[in-house]
């Protein structure tokens, strides 16, 4: 966050160290500003470096539930090609107006590690800023899908703490049984990985606990600075999960992306016509 305080110029940039960048990545990414002042932020094209035909992410998507998932994962890098607004920054490479920044107190430094992009995100979309996935701006990004024991806590957490800042009481009430299922699915996900999984994850329901109170206090920041409603804002979320980013057995990951995406599907349905 230091560099972020001191920089000067009229946009900050953020990129991954392990990535490599197309010769017109920055131009491209800064150009949408001088379009529309509503624009807030831009996110690039991200490919896959080691198979620079393949996407690694194009603009994340984020679940109504808190998860986040890549945005075009695994597809071909000729896809995706529409210049368009979107929910959610990719941390590996995007572009912030300086001012904006500083006036969401930039990134959240209790998440640590992930999901520090999509909370931002959040934030940004609920003081009313616009998000421009700018599929010009290319980047290829030293990247292998994976999730370690400590990484499941950070995610789990991170989570937890996304939903608890942005959304009022009373959508966090309707969205309890999408909550209760997502539970279930990222659960499900530890005791098939094994017992370190499990207690990352009960890990990150203790952390929550025992840090109520700060984050009950970066709850008030945030919902002060909210000019878009839950409901506007959900349409800037995703009802469905992609299983096949998380579970590597295909017919388990059919399976279950039957039985649980139906379910919010509907239950996305319902909610968005009475948050």
């Amino acid at each position: 966050m230091p560099g972020f305080e001191v920089a000067e110029g009229e946009y900050i940039v953020v990129i991954n160290p392990d990535t490599v960048v197309d010769s017109n990545w920055l131009s491209k990414l800064i150009n949408p500003f001088d379009s529309d002042p509503e624009i807030a932020a831009t996110t690039s094209k991200i490919l896959i470096y080691s198979q620079n035909e393949i996407i690694n992410t194009c603009a994340n998507t984020n679940h109504y539930t808190g998860l986040t998932f890549c945005r075009g994962f695994n597809k071909p890098s000729c896809e995706f090609d529409s210049y368009q607004e979107v929910g959610s920054v990719s941390g590996c490479s995007f572009a912030i107006r300086r001012d904006i920044l500083k006036n969401l107190n930039g990134f959240d430094s209790d998440f640590f590690l992930y999901q520090e992009d999509a909370d931002l995100s959040w934030r940004i979309r609920f003081a009313g800023g616009r998000i421009m996935y700018v599929p010009e701006s290319i980047i290829y990004h030293k990247y292998k899908l994976s999730i370690s024991p400590w990484k499941e806590f950070y995610l789990e957490r991170n989570r937890y703490l996304i939903l608890l800042k942005n959304f009022s009481s009373r959508t966090l009430l309707l969205l309890l049984p999408a909550l209760i299922v997502t539970e279930i699915v990222t659960m499900g996900h530890a005791v098939l990985n094994g017992p370190r999984y499990i207690y990352s994850k009960l890990q990150a329901y203790l952390w929550v606990i025992k840090n109520i109170k700060e984050i009950l206090t970066k709850r008030h920041e945030t919902i002060c600075k909210k000019t878009t409603t839950d409901r506007e804002f959900f349409g800037f979320l995703d009802w469905k999960i992609p299983f096949e980013q998380v579970i590597k057995f295909p017919m388990i990951s059919k399976t279950v992306d039957i039985v649980f995406n139906s379910f919010y599907a509907f239950h996305m349905k319902l909610i968005s016509r009475i948050v």
